[in-house]
């Protein structure tokens, strides 16, 4: 009876070990919170099961990240967020082959004062939020306050994590949404309740500008046509006109013409004007063409006015910043699927920031 009560207990202890943490609450980190309160959080007990002695290193059943490699990550996810004003929510690991992160986190909210929150719930690495936050607090806030003037306190995601590769590569290049350090930004929203969306506030692209410039040319070059066939025809109506015209001068200097025209009745039968041939073009009804076509613009300028130009402006001038804080900045500039977002990620690249 004793070794049967000895083994349930162990049997119960082994089975409170397996206990996932996963519903750990939210942590505020901010200029309040220390780093050892950060430390001390649950997360950094999510390692999806107890590691054996000497396991450490060894990838975990239920995560696919190593304790080594959760526990590192957990560790610098604590000094990036420190001292960041941030709510975020540390969840499980995520692996699906390639894809995934060892210390993904939920973001609640940026900033204080206003807090920024989100369209909808958004999981990324803690490298995204720091590089959210100095975005926000740098250059976000302050255009918002300066040309729309209130400030940001939402923004609307598109999209967050999703294990697949880069837009246009089928293979061998993983996005960084399968890394979790990637998210697409529809549209900002102040506390004014001015929603400013990047599909119709971006304004015209160089492309469109371009494909306008090949359609001016393509209508130019159709008129030009057009015009060089209404001269052909004016000057084969001239020349039979003039042809005409020394055909009827040949004949009245013919004797027959001239008994035919004594003759009672035939005065004037032959019209005095039937050598006439004035202006061809205009007695064929032409008017003169006046080629060129609609003149366009070389560059993308704000072509809106009022309200919509400045949430135009406001859309270019916090593109532009993105370009010097983030790894990869894409948006309506790059191509077509971009037309209505911003792609941010966090990509460590060898020469510099990639910028559309």
């Amino acid at each position: 009876m004793a070794r049967t009560t000895g083994l349930t207990v162990c049997l119960l202890l082994l089975s409170c070990a397996t206990v996932s943490q996963a519903g750990a609450p939210a942590v505020e980190h901010g200029a309040h919170a220390s780093p050892s309160t950060a430390s001390q959080h649950p997360a950094s007990q999510h390692s999806g099961g107890p590691q054996s002695p000497g396991s450490a290193g060894a990838a975990d059943a239920k995560s696919g990240w190593s304790k080594d490699e959760i526990d590192t990550a957990r560790a610098r996810c604590n000094v990036l967020l420190s001292g960041l004003k941030a709510v975020t929510t540390p969840v499980d690991p995520i692996r699906n082959g390639e894809c995934g992160t060892p210390a993904p986190v939920e973001v609640i909210s940026i900033g204080s004062n206003p807090q920024v929150t989100f369209s909808s719930p958004v999981v990324m690495t803690c490298e995204l939020v720091a590089g959210l936050h100095n975005w926000l607090r740098s250059d976000v806030q302050p255009a918002a306050k300066e040309i729309l003037g209130s400030p940001v306190v939402r923004l609307d995601i598109m999209s967050g994590y999703s294990c697949r590769n880069a837009y246009g590569r089928k293979k061998n290049k993983l996005s960084e949404h399968g890394r979790v350090n990637a998210v697409d930004v529809g549209a900002f929203l102040t506390s004014s309740g001015e929603s400013v969306d990047v599909l119709h506030y971006w304004g015209q692209t160089e492309r469109d500008i371009r494909a306008q410039i090949a359609a001016s040319a393509a209508a130019s070059k159709q008129q030009a046509a057009k015009a060089e066939a209404i001269k052909r025809e004016a000057e084969r109506v001239q020349t039979a006109l003039e042809e005409t015209r020394k055909a009827t001068v040949a004949a009245k200097e013919k004797p027959e013409y001239r008994r035919d025209m004594a003759a009672p009745g035939l005065r004037g039968s032959i019209g005095e004007h039937s050598g006439t041939t004035g202006n061809a073009p205009a007695a064929l009804g032409l008017q003169p063409s006046h080629l060129g076509g609609p003149k366009v613009q070389a560059k993308a300028e704000i072509q809106a006015t009022g309200l919509s130009a400045k949430k135009q402006a406001f859309l270019r001038r916090v593109h532009a910043a993105a370009c010097k804080a983030f790894g990869t900045i894409l948006g309506p500039e790059a191509n077509e699927a971009h037309r209505n977002h911003f792609h941010i990620d966090m990509a460590e690249r060898k020469h510099g920031n990639y910028c559309e």
